[in-house]
């Protein structure tokens, strides 16, 4: 839980008042649709991410937001205000209730009943695809580690990056012109 916080600080002229803490979920997904919205752009259609204008106006207002953090390959974790979900590329779970177990030492994925609601209703927020693995021969990748700096590279502008490719000997992908 804690290496997936990270300190998010906004500073919004007329919205926020200096000093001012929250406590509620939210995701780095969340700060383009907040930019656009407080510039008076409109969201481009594939943006994912909740808009918090109303935290940074009043940081104890009604919320009811997620917060996605994904870690390595389809490993992902789904926090609200209570419990956090997490679930594997191998497909087992962990659940905990942060009211009565903030330091996660309760299991809860396995107990069924109310629990079997609470992962189903967390799972809606995970993503419904991940990245595709690429593969030589179904069994191969260029690279089995996915959080390397082996797998991806920066190009010389600065901003793009490539990744291997398997139908090319693994090489990196050519960087944008």
């Amino acid at each position: 839980e804690e290496s997936s916080e990270i300190p998010f600080i906004w500073v919004v002229p007329g919205l926020t008042s200096p000093g001012t803490l929250c406590h509620r979920p939210v995701d780095t997904m969340s700060v383009y649709p907040t930019l656009c919205k407080l510039m008076g752009l409109p969201v481009p259609d594939h943006v994912e991410g909740a808009d918090i204008r109303q935290l940074l106006g009043n940081p104890h207002s009604k919320w009811d937001g997620k917060a996605l953090s994904t870690m390595g390959y389809a490993n992902h974790a789904v926090v609200d205000e209570r419990y956090r979900y997490i679930r594997y590329e191998d497909g087992t779970e962990e659940l905990y209730d942060h009211d009565t177990d903030p330091f996660e030492y309760t299991n809860l994925a396995g107990y069924g009943g109310m629990y079997n609601l609470i992962k189903s209703n967390l799972a809606r927020f995970m993503p419904k695809a991940d990245m595709k693995k690429w593969d030589l021969d179904f069994s191969q990748t260029c690279n089995d580690r996915y959080d390397s700096a082996d797998t991806v590279k920066l190009c010389g502008d600065g901003t793009s990056f490539v990744a291997r490719n398997p139908k090319s000997n693994c090489d990196f992908t050519p960087c944008p012109e």
